[in-house]
């Protein structure tokens, strides 16, 4: 009996094995934080391809693109935009949280039922449904989203960034996914500026 004891112990202090990209996602329970690293993780790549620098994380960053995410999941609704004064746009967002020595700022937005991600088909002129179940294809989903749209694409290549964050809110009941990234340029001598890998 006591060995039984010390054996349920030894098991429970054991680490929980961490989920990987090659993963399938647990939409009951997912890892958003792997989500956002991943998503983080490809547009990086993407940047570095095409011979542009990767993006720090910033913790007032990531503050504001959750503050949005959160908004735009309570809300069920995409758009840059907020109806708190302080925080209406991107810009003032980062300021509210702390950002300071801001020149140049920029936001990403997409919602999507993470199991599919709806993709227009010019020949069928309509929207077919695409399936995801791993870890990595629903950040390469997310990201490839942005890059087919011209102006969420200007977004993930503009030269003058410097640092990101990207925040995801997970409706449980509903099965959606809200994911932000946020982009700025930022010098890093302000105390709220933080910068390095998450």
């Amino acid at each position: 009996m006591r060995f039984y004891f010390l054996f349920l112990l030894f098991l429970s202090l054991l680490p929980l094995k961490a989920q990987s990209p090659r993963d399938t996602v647990d939409f009951d329970n997912p890892d958003i934080s792997l989500i956002e690293s991943l998503v983080r993780e490809k547009v990086d790549s993407l940047r570095l391809s095409r011979h542009l620098n990767a993006l720090r994380y910033d913790f007032v960053l990531n503050k504001a693109a959750e503050d949005h995410a959160f908004y735009l999941m309570a809300r069920q609704e995409v758009s840059h935009y907020q109806r708190f004064y302080k925080k209406h746009d991107v810009m003032q967002r980062l300021l509210y949280f702390g950002a300071e020595n801001l020149t140049l700022a920029g936001e990403n937005v997409l919602w999507q039922h993470p199991r599919r991600l709806l993709h227009w088909d010019k020949n069928r002129k309509k929207y077919i449904a695409r399936f995801f179940y791993t870890y990595d294809s629903l950040a390469a989903s997310i990201v490839a989203a942005w890059v087919k749209s011209p102006s969420h694409y200007r977004n993930l290549l503009k030269p003058g960034y410097t640092t990101t964050a990207v925040a995801v809110a997970f409706d449980n009941r509903k099965k959606e996914l809200t994911c932000v990234q946020v982009f700025a340029n930022t010098r890093l001598n302000g105390k709220k500026a933080s910068a390095g890998i998450r």
